[in-house]
């Protein structure tokens, strides 16, 4: 494994551990945001009626999202924008 390898897999790493982290630290923060039937770490359900702020639910919401078209096809991806 080359330097930049390793680095690259270090860096995704801490990302994934602080991501990881962050959604537990929504979970003890807000009874409104529990883990999801499918038992993921990385899912979160939020309650829209609920303790949660609605400026968070927009930004988790955003973020999903995202993650969803980042993941598209480009030629998608221009479709969803283009919308």
């Amino acid at each position: 494994m080359t330097a930049i390898q390793i680095l690259s897999l270090a860096a995704v790493t801490l990302f994934y551990a602080a991501y990881l982290q962050r959604q537990f630290d929504l979970r003890y923060k807000f009874a409104g945001v529990t883990e999801t039937e499918f038992k993921t770490p990385l899912w979160n359900a939020v309650a829209l009626e609920s303790d949660v702020p609605d400026d968070l639910i927009e930004e988790l919401v955003r973020h999903s999202v995202a993650e969803v078209i980042k993941r598209l096809t480009k030629k998608k991806q221009e479709e969803y924008w283009n919308l």
